[in-house]
């Protein structure tokens, strides 16, 4: 246990270094205040607060440091707090955002929708602003559910009755084959298209417009996915959303963003006439923006105790053509962090995003998300995703420590695991308590060497995607020298298997250690709870306690999918009850240079022990966990207080199962 005792030195030495200095104080550091009854006029001071955070930060900006305290109340923006190079601090004064001691800070684009009237015996309509095409509704903090032609999120349900078109630029042709599904369908993009190509997540959410129920065909647009084969030769599974006809039960509604109105099933217990019901109007609240151009990075912001809640998603066909994008995920977030250095998000709440809740995009280093609570999110809940694969490697030393990261996939985006490391390395990801992510807990991934070599067309923008299914948004083009993409412009090959994770693959060196991992795949069924696909040498699984209530029949519960090599995975105890499909440790039998150490199964009646021992009871389990607990209790302990035996329970009592039968198990392991 070399590499676990190792780990546990450095945890110790950086923990105290958090307790030492995460709450020191210095007399002299300037202070502004800010309250919900306050002025912008006003100096800022205790007794003459500022109203706004935009004040707040021009007060500070220039100053290299300096504490906004914020009291408590409800603060909605119109437009993102945006921190930019002059608004930082230094090492011995940063800039922190904090509420005042003992005070409640919500920071949220929230707004309220009200005037409700009876549209029929079962619907509701109030007027909201013509062109606000929200994706989420809350009645009472209540997420409610957006219409849909398909009832559940069991996908294999769903129906495949459509055939489509090759893209164009003026959108992809789809054709139903039920016609009668298009009638009263508006035709001006606020209906979209929910597709998923076989188990693994290849889905979009297509911006749906000319439906034309005559002829039962109608136009998908995308920037993120278009609509193509399905791997196998499997078709593909869909539904339609938000449409007033499409509402079918109590708790749903839909958006008419051409006439500016809303339509909404109240549930019984739920008066219109009295309840808050509100949408969101931004897809991010805060976002730390460096500039690249110059070098010059945000850096020592820090965000202390605040609260945030409910932003948007952008449609996918508003995309910008500059987002590099892993597989199928929105990379959007609420607390948005592009080009910064030793900025921390700590001890937050983040619920209800959009997309996911914390993003250190490209440019990241030695930055820390410590001790915060992540729930609801439309894609993941924190995503660490450098300048993608390619010549910069700039995203590396952060820490993700002692979160509570939970429920994700929202906004259908189930692709998105509870922590996401593309492109970034040399991380610490430990003592986080992670649950009910729609796919993986943690997935650490880059791209194959044959992605890095195939250059797409003038330019690898998503402009590109109206018309070309194969350009790969994960390769940043951009940064590779200029010779090498000559090289590969021509079509000649310059990475191998054997030097691709050395010069372009970042997502290296990363230490998953001591974290708990509770029921990954609540929507997909492959990639395990901890997961890997092309990343870099040196990454390591230490002693983590992985918990699933049901099978995993499409993949092992600790999988090292294709190009997963050097990784080390010590030290892990297992509980699944039921199939691991593939194994409770798999690895492909051509990788190289993998160690396994001391791995436990416990409980896993079904799976194989390839890579593990068996050591069936809770023993082993509970030993780790109450390891794991007992350490991040003296940091302060997980925000929410959640427990294992609590989450034993209520999966255990909970209906929601979307197992395979024994023939779908059998047709998956055939195409994987």
């Amino acid at each position: 246990m070399k590499a676990g005792g190792s780990l546990v030195i450095q945890f110790i030495l950086i923990a105290v270094l958090e307790l030492l200095f995460g709450t020191a104080a210095r007399a002299d550091i300037r202070q502004v205040t800010v309250s919900a009854s306050g002025n912008d006029k006003n100096d800022g001071s205790a007794e003459r607060p500022f109203a706004t955070l935009e004040r707040a930060r021009d007060a500070l900006r220039g100053a290299a440091g300096g504490v906004v305290v914020i009291h408590g109340g409800t603060y909605v923006l119109e437009h993102p707090l945006e921190i930019m190079p002059q608004d930082s601090g230094t090492q011995d004064n940063p800039v922190k955002y904090t509420a005042a001691q003992g005070e409640q800070v919500v920071i949220t684009s929230a707004r309220r929708i009200a005037g409700w009237k009876q549209y029929d015996s079962h619907i509701w309509v109030a007027d909201v602003a013509k062109g606000w095409r929200f994706h989420f509704l809350y009645v009472n903090g209540r997420q409610t559910t957006r219409s849909r032609s398909v009832h559940n999120d069991g996908w294999r349900s769903w129906g495949r009755g459509f055939s489509f078109d090759p893209p164009t630029a003026a959108g992809q042709r789809v054709t139903f084959n039920d016609k009668r599904l298009l009638k009263n369908l508006p035709s001006n993009g606020d209906v979209e298209m929910l597709c998923i190509i076989y188990q693994f997540g290849v889905m979009g959410n297509g911006v749906m417009t000319d439906f034309d129920p005559a002829s039962g065909t109608a136009l998908w647009h995308s920037k993120q996915l278009n609509l193509h084969g399905a791997r196998g030769g499997s078709e593909t599974n869909f539904r339609l959303e938000n449409a007033l006809a499409f509402i079918a039960q109590p708790g749903e509604w839909a958006v008419d963003s051409a006439a500016g109105k809303v339509y909404y099933w109240p549930h019984p217990d739920e008066d219109l006439t009295r309840a808050t019901v509100t949408a969101p109007t931004l897809n991010e609240l805060v976002r730390l923006q460096g500039d690249d151009e110059s070098k010059q990075y945000v850096h020592n912001v820090v965000f202390d105790g605040l609260a945030f809640s409910c932003t948007d998603r952008l449609p996918e066909d508003q995309w910008p053509d500059d987002w590099t994008v892993r597989e199928w995920e929105n990379p959007d977030a609420m607390i948005f962090a592009e080009g910064v250095e030793d900025c921390a998000v700590r001890n937050c709440k983040l619920y209800y995003s959009g997309s996911y809740g914390v993003t250190l995009y490209r440019h990241a280093l030695r930055c820390e998300i410590i001790g915060n609570e992540v729930g609801w999110t439309g894609s993941g809940g924190v995503q660490l995703f450098g300048f993608g694969a390619g010549f910069r490697d700039e995203n590396h030393d952060n820490i993700v420590r002692r979160n509570y990261i939970h429920d994700h996939g929202y906004a259908n985006y189930w692709h998105s695991p509870n922590i996401q490391i593309f492109g970034s390395g040399n991380n610490w990801i430990d003592h986080n308590f992670l649950a009910m992510s729609a796919y993986n807990n943690i997935s650490i991934t880059g791209v194959p060497w044959t992605s890095l070599n195939n250059w797409q067309g003038v330019q690898s923008g998503r402009s590109a995607m109206i018309t070309d299914n194969t350009t790969d948004f994960a390769v940043d083009f951009s940064t590779y020298p200029p010779e090498i993409l000559a090289q590969v412009k021509a079509g000649k090959a310059y990475f191998t298997h054997d030097n691709f994770c050395d010069l372009a693959i970042h997502s290296r060196n990363n230490k998953v250690f001591r974290n708990v991992a509770v029921e990954c795949h609540g929507r997909l069924e492959e990639g395990g709870a901890l997961y890997s696909w092309f990343p870099g040498k040196g990454n390591q699984y230490v002693e983590n306690v992985i918990y699933k209530s049901h099978g995993l029949p499409g993949s092992s519960i600790i999988s090292l999918d294709n190009g997963s090599e050097y990784f080390t995975v010590t030290g892990n105890v297992v509980w699944c009850n039921g199939r691991a499909g593939c194994g409770t440790i798999g690895v492909r039998p051509t990788e190289r240079a993998d160690h396994f150490i001391g791995n436990i199964r416990a409980f896993d009646q079904y799976g194989d022990a390839a890579h593990c021992a068996s050591d069936a009871g809770r023993d082993k389990f509970d030993e780790l966990y109450q390891v794991i607990k007992r350490e991040a209790d003296k940091c302060g302990g997980w925000p929410g207080n959640p427990d294992i035996d609590a989450w034993i329970k209520k999966l255990a009592e909970s209906k929601e199962r979307y197992e395979l039968s024994p023939d779908e198990i059998k047709k998956m392991n055939r195409v994987m």
